[in-house]
């Protein structure tokens, strides 16, 4: 090998490996399109840290004159103001405004506020004019409104720019509810938004609601023996009618109550609470302190409660054991006086609710086999009656008196009539 091709050799090899030369594009582009776009961009660079060296060297001298005036130097910001924190855009604003003072006491040492109203006045002057007649709008409409509720979006619109004391002065007579009021109405539904309002429309009452209804409080349960005389009904048309004047033996709480357990287990949409209450009202009927000459199984019964509470006050029990007994004696009666008739049916499986059962003998006509079903359940509610009776049945066994024959005979009567009351409600 000469020294020529030697030569050419190595240099060759000296631009593959340091890659010297340019290399070719193959998507048409020459030598000369490369060379260009590399000068482009470095040309793009250098001009992009000339203007930063610009404003550095700017924000220099501008610090040195902030210097001469004592006042601290502006750092520069590495990120957009607009983008900034709160913080950050109050203390630059604040830096600004220290900065345009300065500068105006420099230009013009004995009128710089002059200067600054005059450059910056109009605009606040424009603000103030277009929310004053914007305040005195909302006024206007305010005094001129009809309703309440009108008045109270209006006002809604004020509240969100101006305070109780600027808009009482305006409006004379507005109270601190008002004006509170509408700013609820301003976050909760919006400013000047119209709060809608559902209608419920009334619905007329269906026939057979009314009919079932009226069959419940028309019979035996509730009503007791002949009505006494009659009273007049007067209808919304005005016209008359002439009722018996009945006797109810429950109070409308209760029957109520009563009736709304009657549907649930028949499956049946009662009446709305206040309608039947009103029903009640206007169907009224007579009340009766005693039911002595009105029914005497219910005056012995109610009599009998009486006598067995005085003979639990004289028990040897202790206080808690005497209040449960009493309660359990009261809610005894309550059942027999209103629950019990509810459950009473020609044909149960449970002795004390079925009338076949009941009313029949064991031997002779009146003789009624339940052949269809046996009696086999059992009535909490009866049980617990039966429970409370032996309980101070045998108390006052155990109790030691003076005169033990008569309070036995007391209690053991009471006991008896209380049952022939259950036996006479389910007749």
């Amino acid at each position: 090998m000469n020294s020529d091709n030697l030569g050419d050799t190595c240099s060759y090899q000296y631009e593959e490996q340091y890659n010297l030369r340019p290399h070719r594009l193959t998507s048409g582009y020459n030598e000369t399109t490369s060379y260009f776009e590399t000068e482009s961009c470095c040309n793009t660079n250098s001009q992009g840290i000339e203007a930063s060296v610009i404003r550095i060297d700017r924000l220099g001298k501008f610090n040195e004159f902030l210097e001469t005036c004592d006042i601290s130097p502006v750092k520069c910001l590495t990120e957009s103001l607009e983008k900034s924190s709160e913080r950050t855009k109050r203390r630059y604003l604040s830096k600004a405004n220290t900065c345009i003072t300065a500068l105006l006491n420099t230009i013009c040492p004995d009128d710089s506020e002059f200067v600054k109203k005059s450059l910056f006045g109009d605009q606040e002057n424009d603000k103030n004019k277009t929310t004053s007649s914007l305040l005195d709008a909302i006024v206007r409409s305010y005094m001129v409104a009809n309703t309440s509720t009108l008045r109270r979006q209006l006002l809604s619109i004020a509240t969100n720019d101006y305070s109780f004391a600027e808009v009482s002065a305006s409006i004379p007579g507005l109270s601190h509810y008002k004006f509170y009021s509408a700013k609820k109405h301003a976050q909760n539904i919006g400013l000047g938004v119209l709060a809608q309002t559902s209608k419920i429309p009334r619905s007329k009452i269906n026939d057979g609601q009314l009919d079932h209804f009226l069959d419940f409080i028309t019979s035996n349960h509730l009503i007791k023996d002949l009505p006494i005389g009659e009273k007049t009904l007067q209808l919304s048309t005005g016209e008359l009618i002439q009722t018996p004047n009945v006797i109810r033996s429950i109070a409308p709480a209760t029957i109520i109550r009563q009736y709304t357990q009657l549907c649930e287990d028949e499956n049946i949409q009662p009446l709305g609470t206040s309608t039947m209450y009103k029903i009640l009202t206007d169907c009224s009927a007579s009340v009766r302190q005693s039911m002595e000459g009105l029914d005497y199984y219910i005056s012995e019964g109610s009599r009998a409660f009486t006598d067995l509470t005085e003979t639990v006050e004289q028990l040897d029990l202790t206080l808690d054991e005497k209040k449960k007994t009493l309660d359990n004696l009261v809610v005894a009666k309550h059942y027999l006086k209103t629950d019990f008739k509810l459950h009473v049916n020609r044909s149960s499986s449970i002795a004390d609710h079925c009338c076949s059962y009941a009313l029949s003998e064991e031997k002779g006509p009146f003789c009624q086999k339940c052949d269809d079903h046996s009696h086999t359940d059992e009535c909490q509610q009866c049980c617990f009656v039966d429970e409370t009776l032996s309980f101070i049945l045998k108390s006052a066994i155990e109790r030691h008196w003076d005169n033990p024959e008569a309070v036995l005979f007391k209690v053991e009567k009471a006991i008896a009539d209380i049952y022939e009351w259950k036996s006479h409600i389910l007749r």
